[in-house]
């Protein structure tokens, strides 16, 4: 019975449905990270960083419960608008949504 037990527990620990990166990997606007990251962020779940992460994607590392996997690949840019043109309101948000110790 306690074997049952234990394999009910580890099976609907926040580890056996941890969010991840997947689906997010290419980047994209703000607005499309910021549901899942308020969810991440109000369940308290364990979320991975997997595979290839750029752009927003990168956003993840500011979660409460984030966990980078080794193989992740990172990519990092200054911010920009819909265009082209750098822009330092969306930087200052990507930078400021990582933890210090992490930057």
């Amino acid at each position: 019975m306690r074997i049952i037990i234990a394999l009910v527990v580890a099976l609907t620990s926040s580890a056996a449905f941890a969010g991840t990166s997947e689906g997010y990997s290419m980047g994209g606007s703000i607005e499309k990270f910021q549901p899942e990251i308020d969810r991440a962020n109000a369940t308290g779940e364990l979320f991975r960083i997997k595979g290839h992460c750029q752009s927003n994607c990168t956003l993840f590392l500011g979660l409460r419960n984030v966990c980078v996997e080794r193989s992740a690949t990172l990519l990092f840019h200054a911010g920009h608008d819909r265009g082209i043109t750098s822009s330092r309101i969306t930087s200052w948000i990507c930078w400021n949504s990582t933890r210090s110790r992490v930057r």
